[in-house]
């Protein structure tokens, strides 16, 4: 009992998992964001798309969040 209390404990204290599209997992943790998609079902080519193109959305995005999120260091 002991043991499956700390279980339940560590899963529940930052961490969650969130499907936006079918075959695309996103799971947060209190140190991580990771992404799985499978290259296999019904969003196969969507996969293969996010392979080819996640560099360029990533650096995108962050580049948007940095001129939103900018602090002044003055």
């Amino acid at each position: 009992m002991k043991e499956a209390s700390k279980r339940g404990a560590r899963q529940g204290s930052g961490s969650s998992e969130v499907t936006p599209v079918e075959g695309v997992t996103i799971k947060t943790r209190r140190g991580s964001i990771s992404m799985l998609a499978k290259k296999s079902g019904a969003n196969a080519k969507f996969a293969e798309w996010l392979d080819d193109n996640l560099a360029e959305i990533m650096k995108k995005s962050y580049a948007e969040f940095t001129a939103v999120n900018r602090t002044d260091e003055n």
